[in-house]
Formats: structure tokens, C-alpha cells, sequence
């Protein structure tokens, strides 16, 4: 369906894990099989890209990414993951960073 998916993460987003999915009626499967827990990164698959966002050698807290400084530089963090697309796509997830004092 989509081309290419772009996830954004950051290692130190605990609400982005804590969230109980497992406990949804729709995610027993996933209850049966793992944790209740929601996962930092997705299962991998070929049109996926998932990257961290840090802030001068920092990831964001989860605030940070509806916070205007991250709003504004989102369509700067896109194309930078888009142009790196390839290289992003070969190597784990860790090390994909974009560094948003690094964007325009």
C-alpha cells in the first residue's frame, strides 16, 4: 500500500512503551505470544525505515515530539531520512540518528 514507511523513535520515550497493548481485546494474540507492553520498534519489513531522533546527542522525551521546535524541523527530519533511505534500510535501527541541531 505505502512506498515507503517512516518511524520515529526515540530510546528514551517511555510512554511510547509503557502503553498497555496488550491488554487490548484486538491484541490477545499478541498477549498469548509476548508482552503486554508496546514495543519501541516495529518488526521489520522491506518498505519500513524506522529512525531515532535525538537533539545534541540526546533523545527526545516523548514531549518533545508534538513540541514546536520538533514540529517545525519534522518536514527537515523527513527529507533527511529520505535522502539517507538506502542506508537506513541496510543497517539496525540504532544507528539510523537523525541529529535535529543538525537540520536547517
Amino acid at each position: 500500500m505505502f512506498k515507503n514507511i517512516i518511524a520515529l523513535y526515540s530510546k528514551t520515550d517511555i510512554l511510547q512503551i509503557i502503553d498497555l497493548q496488550g491488554l487490548q481485546k484486538e491484541n490477545h494474540a499478541q498477549q498469548k505470544h509476548g508482552t503486554l507492553f508496546s514495543k519501541r520498534r516495529f518488526k521489520e519489513q522491506n518498505n519500513l525505515v524506522q529512525c531515532r531522533v535525538r537533539s545534541k546527542k540526546r533523545d527526545l522525551m516523548h514531549i518533545e515530539f508534538v513540541m514546536s521546535n520538533f514540529i517545525q524541523k519534522l518536514s527537515n527530519v523527513l527529507n533527511a531520512v529520505h535522502s539517507q533511505l538506502s542506508i537506513f534500510k541496510d543497517q539496525h535501527p540504532d544507528k539510523n540518528i537523525i541529529e535535529l541541531q543538525d537540520l536547517n
